[in-house]
Order: structure tokens, then C-alpha cells, then sequence
């Protein structure tokens, strides 16, 4: 697949990536940055180090992350972005909760409902064959099923990667109701982090 590069704009910011899962998520967006070649100092994923992984306990990491970088880099720090990365399936009311704080203190929130996996579908499924098959994707476990059918092997880089763009279009589509705190199930707004790494590698996601 050839991608269409475009001028690198200056930015002096940098994005900073918190996974509620510790292997998953914070796996795909480390191969996400290694495979589209972006450089380390405008985006990290930050290893929480830790198994508490309620969308609080995520959030309180942030905000003292957050903390400590402002009294490290007080000027240049105002231009980063601290990004979410939250599932639904679990979480209920501790999600809510969280979500709102998060928007209050304007950090990214990319939630998938019910889970991360229905973004690694939509590198295979368009968002119409997704809704006309929502009763059946409810589940984490339902969703790995729709996704082994493509054979996908575990490599993120071979299996997803290359499908990009496609996903953001897709996701977004899905998202039909984006005023909303949170996407509609089976849905995911992973698509909105993904855009903005696709533009930190040079490239365009086309409409």
C-alpha cells in the first residue's frame, strides 16, 4: 500500500499515550509508532508499571504524569497532549466518572465499547457490515470470533498496520453520534488518536 506523504508542519508538542490494558493496547500503539516511523520525541507510550488498570486509577496516573512534567518542563509542556485509552466492558459508573474528569482537564479519551478489539475488526470490516451486525458484537469474545475469521496471525504490524487509514474511515462512519461522551456500541473512537499519529508520520488519511 503506498502512502501519500505531505509536508511535516512545526509542532512542539508531543502526545502522551495511557492504556488501560498493559499488553494489547499499549503493544499495538508501540508497533503503531515503530511502523510509520514517527519520531520518539513527539509521542510516547507511557508504561504505567502497574495492574491497576480501572479508568481511575488510569486517570489519577495522568493527572500526577501531568504534575510532575509541568514542574520539569513548565513552558514547553503546555503544547502536550495526554491521551486515554479506555474499554467500556468492564467499568460502568467508575467509567463515567472518569470520562467526565478526563474532558474537564482536556485530555484525549478514546473509548471502544465494548472493548479495544472492535478497532482491530474495523481493519477488516466496513462500518455497515459492523452495525448490521451489532447484536453479535457485544462481546470481547464475540468480536475475537468475527476477527479470527480473517486469519489474522497476532502481528500487529502485518495484521493491522497496513489496513490504517482504512480503519480510521470506517471507525468514523461507525461514530454517528460523535456528541456523545461515548460511542454507540459496537463502536470505538481510537479512530481520533489514530488520526492525529497518522499526521505526526507526514501522511493524510483521504476522505
Amino acid at each position: 500500500m503506498k502512502y501519500q506523504r505531505k509536508y511535516q508542519e512545526r509542532y512542539p508538542g508531543k502526545i502522551f499515550i495511557f492504556t488501560e490494558g498493559s499488553v494489547t493496547e499499549q503493544k499495538y500503539f508501540e508497533k503503531f509508532i515503530e511502523y510509520f516511523k514517527i519520531p520518539q520525541a513527539r509521542v510516547e507510550v507511557v508504561d504505567r508499571k502497574s495492574h491497576c488498570s480501572s479508568p481511575k486509577d488510569v486517570l489519577n496516573y495522568v493527572i500526577d504524569f501531568q504534575q510532575d512534567i509541568k514542574k520539569q518542563e513548565p513552558v514547553i509542556s503546555k503544547y502536550y497532549d495526554y491521551w486515554l485509552i479506555m474499554d467500556t466492558d468492564r467499568w460502568e459508573k467508575n467509567l463515567y466518572q472518569a470520562i467526565d474528569e478526563a474532558f474537564q482537564r482536556k485530555y484525549g479519551v478514546a473509548v471502544s465499547d465494548p472493548c479495544f478489539e472492535i478497532w482491530y475488526l474495523l481493519h477488516y470490516e466496513t462500518a455497515l457490515w459492523i452495525t448490521q451486525n451489532s447484536p453479535l458484537l457485544i462481546t470481547k469474545s464475540s468480536i475475537n470470533t468475527a476477527l479470527h475469521a480473517h486469519n489474522v496471525s497476532g502481528d500487529v504490524s502485518k495484521d493491522f498496520l497496513p489496513h490504517t487509514e482504512s480503519a480510521i474511515q470506517e471507525a468514523e462512519t461507525l461514530d454517528a453520534n460523535k456528541q456523545k461522551r461515548l460511542p454507540e456500541q459496537p463502536g470505538t473512537r481510537v479512530y481520533l488518536l489514530a488520526r492525529k499519529l497518522y499526521k505526526l508520520a507526514g501522511l493524510v488519511v483521504r476522505c
